[in-house]
């Protein structure tokens, strides 16, 4: 008699960085081979949340290991988006604002690192020939909507103003 195999998901929690330039765009990872989920794909910054490790925390964590980025050269940041992951566990997007460039900064995963233009970005469609992670593009869809709705909300404000 054999016994039938179950998979059983441990619940995973990830905070990762929609990390934006004013003037170069927003900073995309290159996943390289030895990802084990979605290789060569497009990605954000971050990664999984440690047991007993609040996402803030965690963020941090994992932008200085993977960028060297650290809070002193982020002119802003703030918890933009959480949403559950299909594992059981929590997603935690963080939006961040730098001046530093490609120059200042020291991949130390992924197999590549890129500012895109927003306005180059599609979520659901590849980016130079890679496409998104689904965690990254539901990310960055969110974002690229909220950024959306703010300018068009700006435009409505002047556009009052001028009346």
């Amino acid at each position: 008699m054999t016994t039938p195999i179950t998979s059983h998901l441990t619940p995973v929690s990830l905070a990762g960085a929609v990390i934006e330039h004013p003037r170069l765009g927003l900073l995309l990872q290159l996943r390289d081979a030895d990802a084990p989920t979605y290789p060569h794909h497009w990605g954000l910054f971050g990664g999984h949340i440690e047991a007993d490790e609040d996402p803030e925390f965690a963020i941090w964590r994992e932008l200085e290991e993977e960028l060297q980025l650290t809070r002193q050269m982020v002119t802003s940041w703030r918890l933009g988006l959480d949403f559950p992951h299909s594992s059981g566990g929590h997603v935690y997007a963080f939006y961040i604002t730098t001046e530093a460039t490609l120059e200042d900064f020291v991949l130390g995963e992924g197999e590549a690192m890129h500012y895109a233009k927003i306005a180059e970005i599609d979520p659901s469609q590849p980016y130079q020939g890679h496409a998104f992670t689904a965690v990254s593009a539901q990310i960055l869809q969110a974002f690229l909507d909220a950024r959306m709705a703010h300018q068009n909300i700006s435009q409505n404000d002047n556009s009052q103003n001028e009346l």
